[in-house]
């Protein structure tokens, strides 16, 4: 099947932070980013609709809220399950990250309410709802998580597989971005090779070899 498009979802990880073209304002995702790479290995335009500091809560109320096209091709790169947000009737995004240190909400989310398995399986309901979502728009897509300790296959109701490629794996090899944090450029354009390979070869990941 062609696609006319290649849509994307995620965070700062996919909207590529801190790289060449953005730094330091990030007004825009990068053109160095690992969507833009990938879309010029798939032949086809991007849209990509990363959001820096994105919660997987917010990844899936963007996706839920975009126009697709019957033909379009959709990867998201899920984010870090110590993230939240607090949506209003105003369609807006309040964020609550672990990095908000003077915010007064973030601070007792993280103290009183926060643990990993807990955010591990709320972020696992929005991967399966997200999927059922663009399955019943027999929109074709693609799911990763950023690092390899995300993935849990005891979940006997999850019915996503994961890209077998993680972006934590590659970004230490290269030069960092721009805030000597981020992914830099070439860690973003050999993602983006892996991320097309194991695509075309329906490498998922089933677990570490023994």
């Amino acid at each position: 099947m062609s696609f006319s498009r290649l849509v994307t979802f995620g965070c700062s990880l996919t909207f590529g932070m801190s790289l060449a073209d953005n730094y330091p304002n990030n007004e825009f995702p990068s053109k160095f980013s690992w969507p833009a790479n990938l879309a010029k290995l798939l032949d086809v335009p991007i849209e990509n609709k990363a959001i820096l500091g994105s919660s997987n809560k917010e990844i899936l109320y963007t996706l839920l809220n975009y126009n697709f096209k019957n033909d379009d091709i959709v990867f998201v790169l899920w984010s870090h399950h110590d993230r939240h947000c607090v949506i209003t009737d105003k369609n807006i995004v309040n964020p609550i990250g672990i990095w908000q240190k003077k915010n007064k909400s973030s601070r007792l989310f993280f103290k009183q309410l926060w643990n990993f398995y807990d955010r591990k399986i709320e972020s696992y309901f929005y991967y399966n709802f997200a999927h059922l979502y663009l399955q019943e728009k027999n929109i074709k897509h693609v799911f990763l998580v950023h690092q390899k300790g995300y993935i849990d296959l005891t979940l006997e109701w999850n019915s996503i597989n994961f890209l077998n490629v993680f972006l934590t794996d590659i970004r230490d090899r290269y030069p960092l971005a721009k805030d000597n944090s981020h992914p830099g450029i070439e860690a973003h354009k050999i993602f983006a090779e892996d991320i097309y390979h194991k695509y075309n070869t329906n490498d998922f990941y089933i677990g570490d070899k023994k």
